[in-house]
């Protein structure tokens, strides 16, 4: 990693945007490098750059004893990178789905972590394995249900794919019997009634195919709001900062969000939780106590605002991403945003997907539930 001795000129600070600040960075300063999650609205639309700007930034002013490196690339998803990114040389710090948590650990990639800061009960629980906590929660994601209209159908929503299709059964799963312990659930023969359940609302997706199934709307990122805004979508599925991409294509305040129910006879929404990991080869001791500092800093109200308001990017929608803090929901701005307090409601009320066993059970269920899925959706994953 180059080290920075000199003053470097930096072009973003939290809230203020165009001013320029002077971070001197000393020579003894420590190491850090953090790869945060890339899979966020990139509201400025060059690649996170003026987001990277402004976090490096506030963090350096802040805490100029530490050179930060924020990188927000590549798939943590992808298991044939892991060697690589969790080695001696790989960041400090990884942002990561904790759908992973249990593989990483069994793996061991990576290091306890200690965290006291209050958030959602679920991402409590999907931080540890075991009983001993391995992440710090950062973002909470689940399905919602956006619509413009009481009718509120056809709904658009990209629902296909190994990760996507699987996690939705697991909703529909505990939409028709309940929570329960998912473990056995995602390596059994996909459930009948849940599956038939899950088809029935999935086929409100049909317009001249079923573009949630089919792959046509996994292709590009915010394809499925551009055709609820413009197209015959009435509705539209995903996570908060899909809205977004409501906002971006000159959508307005839809009439009804709520989770999105995936079968009969009850709402009872499964949420993710991403978390901040420590890299258990390339971090230890101080650098280990330096990536809570950092997690601090990003956890804050502060940053949080900065990022989900998209401040680093003026004149573009909120990202409205959902912070796993207790914290951000605290301030006056989000309590009276049109949506927040909808999203905050639903993950107070909903449990985690579970942390262990879902990657390798993934792409058997997938295949499982497309067949099953194309007696009465017949491109169901033909993409």
């Amino acid at each position: 990693m180059k080290r920075i001795i000199a003053v470097v000129s930096v072009l973003f600070v939290l809230g203020c945007a165009t001013t320029t600040t002077h971070v001197a960075v000393p020579p003894q300063a420590r190491p850090l490098t953090v790869a945060l999650f890339p899979y966020i609205p990139d509201a400025g639309g060059d690649e996170f750059k003026s987001l990277i700007a402004g976090l490096t930034s506030a963090f350096q002013t802040q805490h100029p004893e530490i050179q930060v490196t924020i990188t927000m690339s590549g798939d943590p998803y992808d298991s044939s990178t892991w060697p690589a990114l969790f080695s001696a040389t790989g960041p400090s710090a990884v942002e990561v789905d904790t759908l992973t948590l249990g593989d990483l650990v069994d793996r061991q990639y990576i290091a306890p972590v200690r965290w006291q800061e209050p958030v959602f009960a679920f991402a409590e629980q999907a931080s540890r394995i075991g009983g001993t906590q391995y992440a710090i929660p950062t973002w909470v994601c689940m399905t919602f249900y956006y619509a413009r209209t009481s009718q509120g159908f056809p709904m658009s929503g990209d629902w296909s794919g190994s990760w996507m299709l699987p996690s939705y059964y697991l909703v529909a799963y505990t939409d028709t019997y309940g929570y329960q312990p998912l473990d056995k659930v995602m390596v059994s023969p996909p459930d009948q009634k849940v599956v038939a359940g899950m088809a029935a609302t999935m086929a409100f997706c049909l317009v001249d195919g079923n573009d949630c199934l089919n792959g046509t709307f996994a292709k590009s990122v915010g394809q499925a709001q551009a055709e609820y805004v413009h197209g015959p979508y009435q509705a539209t599925t995903g996570f908060s900062e899909t809205s977004y991409y409501i906002f971006l294509n000159g959508g307005t305040q839809p009439t009804t969000v709520m989770p999105m129910r995936l079968a009969p006879p009850e709402n009872r929404p499964l949420a993710f939780t991403d978390g901040l990991v420590v890299n258990a080869k390339s971090c230890q001791g101080q650098c280990a106590a330096d990536v809570a500092t950092f997690a601090q800093f990003l956890n804050s109200p502060e940053t949080r605002s900065y990022i989900c308001f998209s401040k680093d990017a003026p004149g573009k929608p909120p990202r409205r991403l959902s912070p796993a803090s207790a914290s951000f929901y605290q301030q006056a701005a989000v309590q009276g945003d049109p949506l927040y307090p909808i999203f905050q409601s639903a993950f107070n009320g909903a449990q985690g997907f579970p942390n262990q066993g879902f990657p390798a059970a993934r792409k058997t269920l997938q295949k499982q539930l497309c067949t099953m899925l194309q007696v009465t959706i017949p491109d169901a994953c033909k993409q």
